[in-house]
């Protein structure tokens, strides 16, 4: 039996509210700014070895990937193995009205209420840390700033915790571009480790990211906001709003994927071009 979503119905648990989302999110930036400052502060201007930066970029790193892995690997749990879940997954891969509508609009605050708050204060933190370090760029600024501002909302108004529960799960590539980037800034770019872990990230970014755009797309405008017909009329006006200004701003996400993918697998390409020609020195 689906114990966690038996518990949720119909009421207010776990801390899922805006407030309650943000304190976590902002306990999430602490503790992630605070494991920093310490390890740098016991190993205080340390060079690594290898790559020649210094120990606060690796712990970013580290950060990162720990971030990722957590984050992706149980959101993907919970769409393949929380029943309720799982049947809005069957819903949009068979493209039917019921699969778009419960897409929009079947809550899931038990992993919205842990989940959430690690990611929003994850990105708090990386924005601060991009900031630093002068690498923050308009598109990670959108892209962070866009999840900080909506996805709260969302949350606390009970709407389209399915969407943000797949994005949350696309985390679960992420490790493996955090390695890619270790890996080549250690100098490890001609190993082969570097292409492996590079295929398996191609691999992940396409199938996850990429290859469910369409459906996405098709099933998110069987039940989109626009059309009243949808909308269940318990929801207030001031929600209906924020649920199509929501709509609009679920394909920035799926629009950097594919911008995203067309670097990544370029990139996949040009590694496996260069691995071939190596003897002959042409890359």
């Amino acid at each position: 039996p689906n114990v966690r979503s038996e518990m949720l119905e119909g009421g207010y648990v776990y801390g899922a509210s805006y407030g309650e989302l943000m304190l976590k999110a902002l306990a999430t930036t602490a503790t992630m700014q605070i494991t920093m400052t310490t390890v740098c502060s016991i190993v205080s201007q340390v060079k690594l070895g290898v790559g020649g930066k210094r120990l606060e970029w690796w712990v970013h790193q580290f950060l990162c990937l720990t971030h990722h892995a957590v984050v992706g690997v149980w959101a993907l749990y919970a769409l393949i193995y929380d029943p309720v879940c799982w049947a809005v997954v069957r819903g949009v891969c068979n493209k039917t009205v019921e699969g778009a509508h419960r897409l929009n609009y079947e809550t899931s605050r038990y992993y919205m209420a842990i989940l959430l708050p690690l990611t929003i204060g994850y990105m708090f933190f990386d924005m601060i840390q991009l900031y630093r370090t002068k690498e923050l760029n308009m598109l990670i600024t959108v892209h962070h700033g866009v999840s900080i501002i909506l996805w709260p909302l969302l949350v606390h108004f009970d709407v389209a915790h399915m969407w943000i529960l797949y994005f949350l799960s696309t985390e679960l590539t992420g490790p493996f571009n955090v390695i890619r980037k270790m890996l080549s800034e250690a100098k490890y770019k001609e190993s082969k480790l570097y292409i492996v872990n590079g295929l398996i990230f191609t691999t992940l970014f396409v199938l996850w990211r990429i290859v469910p755009i369409p459906t996405l797309v098709s099933v998110g405008w069987l039940a989109n906001p626009f059309d009243s017909s949808t909308v269940p009329t318990s929801l207030t006006p001031n929600i209906v709003i924020l649920l199509k200004v929501a709509y609009l701003f679920s394909y920035l996400p799926l629009a950097f994927n594919m911008y995203w993918g067309f670097y990544v697998v370029n990139g996949a390409c040009k590694a496996l071009l260069c691995s071939q020609k190596k003897r002959n020195k042409t890359c």
